[in-house]
């Protein structure tokens, strides 16, 4: 989505100014999500009647603003009442500085720095990916070890499913084992394992080597594993059609 009328919106500070406004709607209970960075802005907006959340990511540095809300399947109505929300609390906010504020859905194509914003999505990742499993991760570090570029958030993201609540070094390393073989990543070292995972093996970091190992073959019984396996080989298509 979009924010701003005739592609004008306020200065970054001005901006903060507004974003630190708390939100009218008595319905509402608004909060950063993390702290702003560099202009953008990632908001929990939680309902106080079912406690549900919505993240809301606003970049303003791109002209108009960009504004991303949380989806879920089939809550397009929902989005909808979000978007209300926004340009309801926006503009109250903004009302000071004669500003008018409007959102309307995304027109492929059209908006100037589009791949500017879908560039900072990787600050919502971050956060949605350390929610959602627990590990953080070093994104750099990571891209550098995937066969193609235009996957790695993708793989990125089953793996950290993958790894989610494991206990055991063979469990966390099974996801990156079962990754490789399909074709999604490149063979890594306990070296590169740290430097994208921290210490999260602690005095286990050398499973990394055994479990990566050509030498090490993993049970054929092993029903998790070949899950794991066909679920990577489905994203390795995409390095082939480029979709």
């Amino acid at each position: 989505m979009c924010i701003g009328e005739n592609n004008i919106l306020p200065a970054k500070d001005v901006v903060r100014t507004i974003c630190n406004a708390s939100f009218q709607d008595k319905d509402i209970d608004y909060e950063y999500a993390k702290p702003p960075e560099d202009g953008k802005f990632l908001f929990k907006l939680t309902k106080k009647d079912n406690n549900r959340s919505r993240l809301v990511f606003v970049d303003t540095r791109t002209t108009p603003n960009y504004i991303w809300v949380e989806r879920c399947i089939g809550d397009d109505a929902t989005i909808r009442q979000v978007a209300d929300l926004l340009e309801r609390t926006f503009s109250q906010a903004a009302y000071q500085y004669g500003w008018n504020v409007k959102i309307r859905r995304f027109i492929p194509g059209a908006p100037k720095d589009v791949d500017l914003f879908s560039s900072a999505l990787d600050y919502v990742n971050d956060y949605l990916y350390e929610k959602l499993c627990g590990i953080k991760i070093n994104r750099e570090a990571f891209r550098a070890i995937v066969i193609a570029d235009i996957i790695a958030n993708e793989a990125m993201k089953l793996l950290l499913i993958y790894m989610k609540g494991k206990k055991k070094p063979k469990a966390k390393v099974g996801p990156l084992r079962a990754a490789k073989e399909a074709g999604v990543i490149f063979k890594i070292t306990k070296t590169t394992f740290r430097d994208i995972f921290g210490d999260i093996l602690g005095n286990s970091l050398s499973s990394v080597d055994k479990y990566m190992s050509d030498d090490y073959v993993w049970n054929p019984r092993d029903e998790v594993f070949k899950e794991m396996k066909k679920e990577f080989s489905i994203l390795a298509q995409k390095i082939k059609t480029g979709v």
